[in-house]
């Protein structure tokens, strides 16, 4: 039987790859955000030229106006109307690295984190606009650049060896695409780009990840019990979660057959990615 056969493997595929579900978040997203593009240029006149777009967009003095206040999210489902180039290249993000995310996140955990990161990091630059910058330079903001950087940091902290490439042409690791990210906000040469949206993004992504939060169901990180240990010995120790413990281990031999190929593993090993398929399917079915 070839690896492409064993469950492991369809439901937990290493590296890169195109593997969209008709009804994952990622999909529906990716669909919206098409589809608010193509209506509004199809609807734009020469009276009323992209009113879509502006209508979904927001601004700092948005910020005064409470009936308003519902752009900070619809800005992140709006794009340039002028090309291709960034709508393309936040869907393209998503549409990449953003399933995995979803997979090890959960489906609604996945879109509650999108949400709220469209949110906070565009309200971080409306502020910042707010209270530092005249109004006379105050802009309009749209894009889901915030979220799709978000993505990509997380998608380099859960899987921070995956062999990317990067522009479509240089490999590196997972990691070294989102410091490359990270560079270009922080130089933040470009203009007309909120370099300021893509590094809140970045860092509501890795605080997400350090604290251990779970937004749909507000748990922290699980924490190691103390348990007695039963028999001669009357000392304690930390009892380990069981499920981290697999998640950690399911983790490494999916890298190991990425690295070294299906042979590589173990009989041992291979009940054991087995396991971790089963467990990662009923995480996904209810979450």
């Amino acid at each position: 039987m070839g690896i492409q056969e064993r469950d492991y493997y369809t439901d937990e595929p290493v590296g890169l790859h195109l593997n969209l579900q008709a009804q994952s978040v990622v999909t529906k997203l990716i669909f919206i955000n098409v589809a608010v593009f193509l209506v509004n240029f199809f609807t734009s006149t020469a009276h009323n030229p992209n009113w879509l777009m502006w209508s979904l967009s927001t601004t700092p003095q948005d910020l005064a106006s409470p009936l308003r206040w519902w752009t900070v999210l619809t800005a992140g489902f709006a794009h340039d109307p002028t090309g291709l180039r960034h709508i393309l290249s936040n869907m393209l993000g998503l549409f990449f690295l953003g399933k995995d995310v979803e997979d090890r996140m959960g489906s609604r955990e996945f879109l509650a984190f999108y949400l709220g990161t469209i949110v906070l990091s565009g309200l971080s630059s409306l502020l910042r606009y707010w209270f530092f910058v005249p109004s006379t330079e105050w802009p309009r903001m749209l894009g889901a650049s915030g979220a799709v950087v978000a993505v990509i940091i997380l998608y380099a902290l859960y899987f921070p060896k995956r062999r990317l490439l990067m522009m479509f042409v240089v490999p590196m690791p997972a990691w070294g695409v989102a410091l490359v990210v990270i560079l270009i906000a922080v130089v933040g040469a470009e203009q007309h780009v909120a370099h300021d949206v893509h590094l809140a993004g970045a860092a509501l992504a890795a605080v997400y990840f350090y604290s251990g939060a779970r937004l749909t169901g507000w748990r922290g990180r699980r924490r190691h019990k103390l348990r007695v240990v039963s028999g001669d010995s009357d000392s304690t120790s930390h009892s380990h979660d069981p499920d981290e413990d697999l998640e950690a281990e399911g983790d490494r031999l999916l890298e190991k057959v990425h690295r070294e190929g299906e042979a590589s593993l173990t009989a041992k090993e291979r009940k054991t990615l087995e396991r971790y398929s089963r467990y990662m399917r009923r995480q996904r079915g209810g979450t």
